[in-house]
């Protein structure tokens, strides 16, 4: 059949359809990606509609009948894959923790990997593997899809530290004081780099001015470091005046981490100078996120600061009735994070108000990610919460039973 006659076909289908609807007040169409359309009744919206049919149409005859004929077949549709990797902490090099990711509200288990003791440490999702250290002092690499592991390397010490993955190497803090460099394929050692103290915040890493890659740590010594990712080789390292537990932040050229001193360090990566110090009166056991230049951490005094990375300046202050161990989630229109006084706290980025919060049966050191109009966040109840972020109402949620201290990676699916 000739294509002029699927379209002659297709034309008096619309044709018709659209005198049909044309009697009603409007026409409502709900397409399955949950889009809904309006149509009044004028004669630009029977138009519309008409032409829409006969689009329709036209291109359903024509496909039906076209994939019969010899060498023809139907067009393949790509799936669109909104977030297939969690490449570091929190998902993003400034610490964000926000997911493109498609979820729904129930969860369900696809597989579980069981190490020889608790696990700390947040998964990171790249390539399809997953890489997460544990306090049985090694690091594992596990089949995504099958929850199979694929190699283990063991240090000396626990490892809370998150994994950075960069080309094809992994890189990994351990309580031993030592960063490792391992391949990604099979775990193989390339290097390590020897801190004086204990590393239990994550691996970050940036492309530098200079066109050079770099790997940045925070230690116990009270130093952050920046490596040459090829062969450890220190760069430069920038000295604080106590612990550094979480993981640096990076955006336009700064890295940005709290400290045991109670102070916000704004760094240049290039260099390693000392940009800026930000007094928050008590000390800082999570990581900060950064987002257009402001940066959010919170104390352990319970107190969220919002601050511009480049003058110093506090914008605002929101306090909870405890302490901040975990680190913000993230986007325009809202700051997600979990205190230890058992809640989840959403506070408005401009003015820093609360906007609501949730309450838990335990602390929540976890961190959350958001995804869309979705929070995924877990507690030391035992349980993965799914809220939705306009209210903090709780749409879904799964009992693992043990107290989770680590957050969530969320990618398409998982």
């Amino acid at each position: 059949m000739a294509v002029s006659h699927y379209l002659l076909t297709a034309f008096f289908f619309g044709y018709y359809f659209a005198i049909i609807t044309s009697g009603s007040r409007s026409v409502v169409c709900r397409l399955s990606l949950g889009i809904k359309m309006s149509l009044n009744k004028t004669g630009k919206g029977v138009l519309v509609l008409s032409v829409a049919a006969v689009a329709a149409a036209g291109l359903f005859i024509f496909f039906y009948f076209n994939q019969n004929q010899p060498g023809n077949t139907l067009p393949v549709i790509p799936r669109v894959v909104l977030q297939k990797d969690w490449p570091t902490f929190r998902g993003n090099a400034s610490l964000q923790g926000m997911s493109k990711a498609l979820i729904g509200d129930k969860l369900k288990i696809k597989w579980r990997f069981k190490t020889k003791d608790s696990i700390v440490s947040s998964p990171v999702v790249i390539d399809g593997k997953v890489y997460v250290g544990s306090l049985d002092k090694n690091l594992y690499c596990v089949d995504l899809k099958s929850g199979e592991e694929i190699w283990s390397f063991g240090t000396k010490d626990e490892i809370e530290s998150s994994v950075y993955v960069l080309d094809d190497s992994v890189f990994v803090g351990s309580a031993d004081s030592f960063i490792y460099c391992l391949d990604a394929n099979d775990g193989g050692f390339k290097w390590k780099y020897e801190t004086g103290g204990k590393i239990l915040g994550s691996v970050n890493g940036m492309v530098n001015s200079k066109g050079q890659k770099v790997v940045l740590i925070g230690s116990y010594d009270g130093s952050l470091y920046c490596l040459d990712p090829a062969d450890g080789n220190i760069i430069w390292e920038y000295e604080s005046e106590n612990y550094i537990n979480g993981c640096p932040a990076i955006e336009n050229g700064k890295a940005v981490v709290g400290g045991c001193d109670a102070q916000i360090h704004v760094v240049d990566v290039n260099s390693g100078e000392g940009l800026l110090k930000v007094d928050t009166e008590s000390y800082i056991a999570g990581s900060a996120a950064i987002k257009d230049g402001k940066v959010y951490v919170g104390n352990y005094d319970g107190v969220l600061f919002k601050a511009d990375i480049a003058t110093g300046r506090i914008d605002w202050r929101y306090s909870s009735e405890d302490a901040f161990f975990a680190s913000p989630a993230v986007v325009d229109t809202a700051i997600v994070i979990g205190s230890r006084d058992g809640r989840v706290h959403c506070v408005n980025p401009e003015n820093g108000k609360r906007l609501w919060t949730f309450v838990t049966n335990g602390e929540v050191d976890s961190s959350a990610v958001i995804c869309g109009d979705r929070i995924v966040i877990c507690s030391s109840d035992g349980r993965i919460y799914i809220l939705n972020i306009k209210d903090g109402s709780k749409v879904g949620s799964y009992e693992l039973g043990d107290s989770i201290i680590s957050s969530p990676a969320v990618i398409d699916g998982m």
